[in-house]
């Protein structure tokens, strides 16, 4: 009978082992009862199970555990998301996640946002794997842990269930901003150079090696250049710009040897037919195995300088020739003959072909010409002119035909040369014909300075006989002066006893005496006075030029005198009914002389002005201040003074004719000396007087005295 409560036992064990199995435990095992039943059997079979999946999982286990050693060991950011919710399932170390139970997002993580990822300049790549259900490539930025943000290249693989939808994309992350930085700095760098290209003034070219050579790029300048268009350069062969073929030809050979770059000068024919001089700096690019691939060049219009060389070129040889002319022109001792043979053999060198040029001078039918000198038809020639007319020609010659250039085979500068070379030939022959002159005209020069010297001489001896009769003159007049000045004090102390009995018997003090004599007394006294007048004038005048007054200088208050003098005139003007009107320049600083002369040269200018002013008439003293000086004035409308009269008014013992002398009693007496006198005594105190007057008008008489200073004394100056 078999026992029902073992085999009981037995199926608990085993189901107990299934379930363990079922819930992952493999390591439960079955034990068997020996009994070799179907028991056993099935236990056997469910330990061999048991084997087999412990044995599965410990591989799996190994596999999954590679898998991670090799995400781990990438260096780039490898992700796998969710493709429902975004959410990181697995992440390698790059990413720097660590745990990932807090399930983060795809867009939290990397681009530090709340949201996915959406527009065209921010494309979601897990959006663009769900909708293609292919592989995707985008550029993102993401940030890094340390928050900063990084170009990457996103890759985005799409993982399917089994009905063919997307559960999760692999994201792998390339970080790509040091390509990102090099990109940019690469565009930079090309759209400079582009810039440079386009806008630099030499022209760029780059064209096939040929022949012919095509032409693959050309800047704007090259345009300008040749007159081209970019697209008729492009559509051109390089040969059909040259004007000269062996030079391409040249140039290729020379580029097929050399190893850096070669420099040119070509001649290009441009699309107006115009020929220009470009300098051609060109090298070859060519690949690994040496070959050719196309030409750069570089290349620079040098038309203008070449034309402004050759320029100089010929304006040095000009000058050289001119220069070797004036050489010979100075040369000592060589006649004008002489010179015409040395210029004449001078010239060849300074034209184009010297071996072939010959030259003639022809001056008064003379002929200086060089040995090889032929008529030819081909020759230029230039007058040779002498104070305006024509003495000769210089004449230039080619002994063998020579191309056309601007004057047949001359260039238009060997004209102006041979002009030059006439016009200067003309100058040394007015020169050496002028230096001729000169040298008679030394000669007779000599004589004539003989003669002077002679002259001069005599001359020499006149002045001192001069001199000496100056001196004497000077002494006489000293003495003059001297013999007046004692002679007048002599003569005052009658004349002084005189008027003094003549008043005494006026005063009927000795006794009484009738009409008669009273008037013949008033006449004798009258008389007298004038002449002691006339002889104090004298004495005053003769002291002052013998130099015996002391004119002692102060400080003087030019107004105080003007009002004493005016008050002085009073009476006088008073009775002819005229006016005087004084005008004083405001804040007038004081003047520098003597009061009492100031005021005796005022009054006698007054006076002579009240003379010459008809009754009723108006006179006027104006002072103002001149650079130092004070410049007064005494002005009247008179009768003026003739012209021939102010010339010696200032003169001693000058009387001028006076119409007024009549019309009051003794309105036109005077001793002729007072202006005398005011001329002496102004020009002793260093100033000067002038009259300015038109007869008939009236006149105005100007003295000048200097103005006090900080030194009181003010230096000469113009007055």
């Amino acid at each position: 009978m078999v026992d029902r409560t073992s085999e009981k036992e037995r199926i608990d064990k085993m189901t107990e082992a299934t379930m363990k199995v079922a819930r992952g435990d493999y390591s439960v095992q079955v034990e068997l009862s020996g009994q070799n039943d179907e028991f056993d059997s099935l236990a056997m079979g469910l330990n061999m199970m048991i084997d087999d999946i412990r044995a599965s999982e410990q591989s799996l286990h190994l596999q999954n555990e590679f898998l991670n050693s090799v995400l781990d060991s990438l260096s780039h950011p490898f992700y796998v998301i969710d493709a429902n919710d975004y959410t990181i399932k697995m992440a390698n170390q790059a990413t720097k996640m660590g745990n990932l139970s807090a399930n983060p997002t795809c867009y939290a993580l990397t681009h530090k946002s709340s949201k996915p990822c959406r527009g065209a300049d921010h494309v979601c790549p897990l959006e663009e794997v769900k909708k293609t259900k292919t592989p995707v490539v985008v550029e993102h930025i993401h940030y890094d842990a340390d928050g900063n943000a990084r170009y990457v290249e996103v890759h985005g693989y799409p993982v399917f269930d089994t009905e063919g939808n997307v559960i999760q994309m692999i994201e792998y992350s390339l970080d790509i901003t040091e390509r990102k930085r090099v990109e940019e700095t690469l565009r930079e760098s090309e759209e400079k150079y582009k810039g440079l290209v386009n806008n630099v003034k030499l022209g760029i070219l780059r064209s096939t090696l040929g022949p012919p050579g095509r032409v693959l790029e050309a800047n704007p300048a090259m345009e300008e250049i040749t007159g081209y268009s970019r697209e008729e350069l492009l559509a051109m062969d390089m040969e059909e710009l040259y004007v000269h073929l062996e030079e391409r030809k040249a140039l290729m050979e020379e580029l097929a040897s050399a190893k850096g770059t070669v420099t040119r000068e070509l001649r290009w024919r441009k699309r107006d037919g115009s020929e220009i001089v470009l300098l051609d700096t060109i090298f070859s690019v060519r690949d690994d195995a040496g070959k050719i691939l196309y030409f750069d060049a570089i290349f620079e219009d040098i038309t203008e300088r070449k034309r402004m060389e050759h320029a100089l070129e010929e304006r040095l040889k000009e000058l050289n020739c001119l220069y070797g002319i004036a050489e010979i022109a100075q040369r000592q001792g060589l006649t004008l003959d002489e010179i015409y043979q040395e210029v004449a053999n001078l010239l060849p060198q300074s034209w184009q072909y010297p071996e072939i040029t010959g030259a003639r001078i022809t001056v008064d039918d003379k002929k200086f010409e060089t040995e090889n000198y032929r008529e030819t038809e081909w020759k230029q020639c230039s007058d040779i002119i002498v104070h305006g007319a024509k003495v000769g020609v210089v004449e230039v010659s080619y002994l063998e035909e020579r191309p056309v250039l601007d004057e047949g085979p001359f260039l238009k500068e060997e004209r102006l040369l041979i002009n030059a070379v006439a016009e200067r030939l003309g100058r040394i022959t007015e020169r050496k014909q002028m230096e001729r002159e000169l040298q008679e005209r030394n000669e007779q020069l000599d004589v004539q300075n003989e003669e002077l010297r002679v002259q001069s001489e005599e001359m020499i001896a006149q002045q001192q006989e001069l001199m000496e009769k100056t001196e004497e003159v000077a002494k006489a007049n000293q003495l003059k002066s001297e013999f007046l000045a004692n002679m007048s004090h002599e003569l005052r102390t009658p004349l002084n006893t005189i008027i003094g009995f003549s008043e005494l018997m006026i005063d009927e003090v000795p006794g009484k005496i009738n009409q008669e004599q009273r008037q013949c007394l008033s006449d004798v006294l009258d008389s007298s006075q004038h002449l002691l007048n006339l002889i104090n004038e004298v004495l005053d005048l003769s002291r002052i030029e013998s130099g015996k007054v002391e004119l002692k200088q102060e400080n003087v208050a030019l107004t105080e005198v003007i009002t004493s003098v005016s008050r002085s005139m009073i009476p006088i003007l008073a009775l002819k009914n005229q006016s005087l009107e004084v005008e004083i320049e405001e804040g007038l600083p004081p003047v520098y002389t003597n009061e009492d002369k100031l005021g005796e040269v005022l009054l006698n200018l007054v006076d002579n002005s009240s003379k010459y002013t008809p009754d009723g008439g108006k006179l006027k003293i104006k002072a103002v201040s001149d650079d130092g000086w004070c410049r007064v004035s005494v002005i009247d409308n008179g009768i003026g003074i003739k012209a021939e009269d102010q010339e010696r008014m200032f003169e001693p013992f000058c009387q001028l004719e006076n119409p007024l002398a009549d019309e009051k009693s003794g309105s036109g007496s005077g001793t002729g000396l007072g202006l005398a006198l005011v001329k002496q005594i102004v020009e002793r105190y260093g100033g000067r007087i002038w009259v300015e007057s038109e007869y008939g008008r009236g006149s105005q008489l100007t003295f000048t005295i200097p103005l006090a200073t900080k030194d009181t004394h003010p230096k000469e100056r113009n007055r």
